[in-house]
């Protein structure tokens, strides 16, 4: 990985990868190590910022690469002038494509975690698209307690935009002498170690990610050497995470036993968005029974995705919506110039919740949105 300033970041990963801390770090008590080879047959990739210049990605994913990390910003204070050009050549050219950010410690780090978000979703960051990363290779001459709560900061912030924990990117040498816990072994490793049959890594963790391997490739596209990396069998891919959007109505009472009730409510998208995603509805006992056929007591349509029943759940699959898009199901439409039967509420007095679900991917699991919409029949 590299720092912003020329001949720094690769001197510093030196230091990383074969054993002696960076000037100004805080060593902790060592963090034991262990072993652990791949799991499974690699994909291989590379990382790179602004140092490599410009690439050709097509010549690049010819010679076997099937994907890229490719530098956000170092901290807050510089943006990788080619981060937008590398990660829309990796994607036309059909690797996986991340990105990563240079994590300063004497910065602040909720602005960070910012910065890389934003730099992402700016650069058209979606499902498909791999895990974030930050790449922690530097003290800044803070302990090893502050750097460790600055980082969680940073991860804790990523976590609630994207619903995931970035990669980590260290080795064990690094880890120790900068962070010196064992607290993260929940976040995904990007482990460095160079030139072995196996990695190392700090035994907070099982198991690794990503492997960067060598620091020394070369291959057409590319004109300067390079970071060299393979995964442990499969890729961070990351998706939208489940049961985060809102569902809303504007009616929230109506008399027991009364008719022609046309009830809309609107689903809102988080974040960056669902992918080939499904919402559900529940019409709660005692309603008119959800109907697709024009004219009918309960009848239901969607503004978009494919509309389906099954029981009294309204079903509206193969959604693709941007964070902040809207989609609006309908229950009681009337059809025909004002025809139709709109729907009947139940004839028992109470608060209903319509239990409404969320899968934001194909992937993913149907979960319930917290809350849902809830009507009282009074």
């Amino acid at each position: 990985m590299q720092r912003s300033v020329v001949g720094f970041g690769m001197g510093v990963l030196v230091a990383l990868v074969t054993g002696f801390a960076p000037m100004g770090s805080s060593a902790a008590a060592p963090i034991r190590e262990t072993t652990s080879c791949p799991s499974g047959t690699s994909s291989y990739g590379v990382d790179v910022s602004s140092f490599q210049g410009t690439i050709d990605w097509s010549q690049a994913a010819a010679s076997g690469i099937a994907f890229g990390y490719a530098r956000v910003a170092d901290g807050t204070t510089f943006v990788d002038p080619d981060f937008s050009t590398n990660f829309a050549g990796m994607k036309a050219a059909g690797l996986k494509a991340g990105g990563y950010l240079f994590f300063e410690p004497n910065q602040d780090p909720l602005a960070q975690a910012n910065a890389l978000v934003s730099g992402l979703e700016q650069a058209g960051f979606g499902p498909g698209d791999l895990v974030p990363m930050l790449d922690v290779e530097v003290s800044d001459g803070q302990s090893t307690s502050t750097v460790a709560a600055k980082l969680e900061s940073a991860g804790n912030r990523i976590h609630a935009e994207l619903g995931v924990y970035p990669l980590v990117y260290t080795s064990v040498s690094g880890w120790n002498t900068i962070v010196g816990s064992s607290a993260f072994s929940g976040w995904p490793l990007w482990i460095a170690n160079w030139n072995v049959t196996c990695p190392n890594i700090p035994s907070a963790w099982s198991t690794w990610e990503l492997w960067q391997y060598a620091d020394n490739g070369s291959v057409p596209g590319i004109s300067t050497p390079f970071d060299q990396d393979r995964d442990n069998g499969s890729l961070p891919i990351w998706s939208p995470p489940d049961g985060v959007g809102t569902m809303r109505t504007r009616t929230h009472s109506v008399r027991h036993a009364s008719s022609r009730h046309t009830i809309v409510f609107t689903y809102t998208a988080a974040g960056v968005g669902i992918a080939n995603g499904t919402v559900t509805l529940g019409v709660p006992s005692g309603w008119s029974a959800p109907s697709l056929r024009h004219g009918a007591r309960g009848h239901v349509t969607a503004s978009k995705g494919a509309l389906s029943l099954s029981g009294r759940t309204i079903k509206v699959s193969g959604l693709t919506l941007a964070g902040g898009a809207t989609l609006k199901i309908t229950y009681g439409a009337k059809t025909g110039g004002g025809g139709g039967g709109g729907a009947t509420a139940p004839k028992h007095r109470g608060t209903q919740n319509w239990r409404t679900q969320e899968r934001s991917s194909a992937a993913g699991t149907l979960t319930p949105l917290a809350p849902s919409p809830s009507i009282t029949v009074r």
